[in-house]
């Protein structure tokens, strides 16, 4: 099925009308791509979006299984705030300023913990 927004689907759904007054899948199918020349529909579009509607009450997509996605910047927003964590830790368990830590890598001065 073509990625279609709910707003389109919807009006999938009035073009194929109610009561006596239905249009066939194909008549829909020719209003819409008309509508929206960028996203055309197949009959068998229309066919899904109908029956997803008897069998659900909704248009909407249902939710997918199994573990979501994290976009690339959400990973590396993770590993910089782990690393600033992890650092910060470091600086605690020795006693040293954040000033006095970055002087030192300025510097290129090597602390070991005593």
């Amino acid at each position: 099925m073509a990625h279609l927004t709910v707003t389109q689907r919807i009006e999938i759904l009035i073009f194929i009308g109610c009561g006596n007054k239905t249009r066939t899948q194909q008549e829909v199918c020719n209003l819409f791509n008309a509508k929206y020349p960028d996203d055309p529909i197949t009959q068998s579009t229309v066919s899904k979006i109908k029956s997803k509607f008897r069998e659900t009450g909704d248009v909407k997509d249902l939710p997918k299984s199994g573990r979501l996605k994290i976009t690339h910047d959400k990973k590396i927003d993770t590993v910089l705030s782990m690393e600033e964590s992890a650092q910060t830790r470091k600086v605690t368990s020795i006693q040293i300023t954040t000033k006095s830590l970055r002087m030192t890598s300025i510097v290129g001065l090597n602390f070991v913990k005593a």
